[in-house]
């Protein structure tokens, strides 16, 4: 028998003879079943874990421990709390208590399929769902796989389980990771001004002078704004992917950041409720959903779209994606072209439109003209054409 050992790498494993010349006698020399089953022997004994209690729980706990040693934390990737949430809500319930040697492919299959097909939360049944709801949820379903895997990949690596065969065949959805785009318009933006609260708008304006995501704002202190610099400076322990960032300003919007200091100590927040308290998780929700309905903006847009529209402004400015992934902090190039690559080839091609020049102005005295090929063989017969006829 012929099995993979990782990385497109396989070996040889003998079984025994085959009973073409001797009879059968289940050792030595086998018939075809006697080799089946002893291919399949072999493969349970591969996949046999050092510790036979080992279980996906188990996986997890020793994940959480070598995450911020060896993981993606820092780097673009989930920080611990995503990793936590994703496994408690999904994970753990129907998988924790399964050992590493009992998982195989069709159970993780079906585990995977029903991500898809759960109800949502609070609802009995699954409402009839659109297509585009469909890719979501598999979209979803396909990051909470990926959570999935590196914990048992970790497992695999520390060598307790031989054989990463129960998951590695299972593959993601294809072709349902397609970003969501959208973004105010220029009109839609002074609308939502307009009609947000007043402490509110202060949020909805920074968003737009900076980039900066509403998490980042609402813990924004005094002291990261750099006046003389022109520029706020988002630290490593309240940006997203855990790098400092500094977000540069235009002159509209060092006044604006300038005019929310005054008065405030370089510790307090730069930005507060209309009673004097910070904003905190998930309240710029109602008043972002308040604020569309006023301005006319249906279906309401969440405060996100207001990063999207910073970039997007940028780019149909004619900035590269490469700057306005750094502005927004996208470390991972790959985040911002898929979001906003269409916008960046609109761009290109006006910009080649705009700027490459003839190179036929000398032929101007053509005389050839186009026509249509016909389709019978008599169509296709060598006619005269004369200059102004379109044929």
């Amino acid at each position: 028998m012929r099995y993979e050992v990782g990385n497109n790498r396989y070996k040889l494993h003998r079984l025994g003879d085959a009973d073409d010349i001797q009879d059968a006698d289940g050792e030595r020399v086998l018939n075809y079943k006697q080799a089946v089953a002893a291919a399949r022997a072999f493969v349970a004994s591969r996949r046999k874990v050092t510790d036979e209690n080992y279980t996906v729980r188990d996986a997890y706990e020793d994940y959480l421990e070598w995450y911020p040693v060896h993981g993606n934390k820092g780097k673009g990737g989930k920080n611990d709390s995503g990793i936590r949430s994703v496994a408690k809500a999904h994970i753990l319930p129907h998988l924790g208590d399964y050992k590493l040697a009992d998982l195989t492919s069709i159970m993780i299959r079906n585990w995977v399929d029903g991500i898809v097909q759960a109800p949502p939360k609070g609802r009995s049944q699954q409402p009839k769902m659109s297509a585009t709801s469909l890719r979501a949820r598999k979209a979803t379903a396909n990051r909470i796989l990926t959570v999935l895997k590196a914990m048992l990949n970790v497992a695999y690596q520390n060598q307790k389980i031989l054989s990463d065969a129960g998951w590695r065949s299972v593959k993601p959805f294809q072709n349902v990771d397609a970003p969501r785009i959208s973004w105010f318009t220029p009109e839609e933006l002074q609308r939502l001004i307009n009609a947000c609260e007043p402490d509110f708008r202060k949020l909805v304006l920074a968003a737009l002078y900076s980039g900066c995501r509403y998490g980042e704002l609402a813990n924004a202190l005094v002291h990261w704004f750099d006046r003389e610099n022109g520029l706020l400076h988002i630290p490593a322990q309240s940006a997203k992917n855990g790098e400092d960032r500094d977000c540069y300003l235009n002159e509209d919007g060092v006044k604006f950041f300038s005019d929310a200091a005054v008065g405030k100590g370089m510790s307090d927040h730069l930005f507060t409720r209309s009673d004097g308290s910070p904003w905190k998780r998930a309240q710029q929700q109602r008043p972002m959903q308040r604020a569309c309905l006023a301005a006319n903006i249906d279906p309401p847009k969440s405060f996100h779209i207001l990063r999207h529209s910073y970039a997007t402004a940028l780019i149909s400015a004619g900035v590269s994606i490469e700057i306005v992934a750094a502005c927004i902090g996208d470390k991972d190039l790959r985040t911002a072209k898929r979001h906003y690559a269409h916008l960046a080839n609109d761009q290109i091609k006006a910009t080649i439109r705009q700027h490459l020049p003839s190179f036929t102005a000398a032929d101007e005295n053509r005389n050839v003209l186009a026509f249509r090929a016909k389709n019978s063989r008599a169509d296709r017969e060598d006619f005269p054409v004369q200059q102004g006829q379109a044929n």
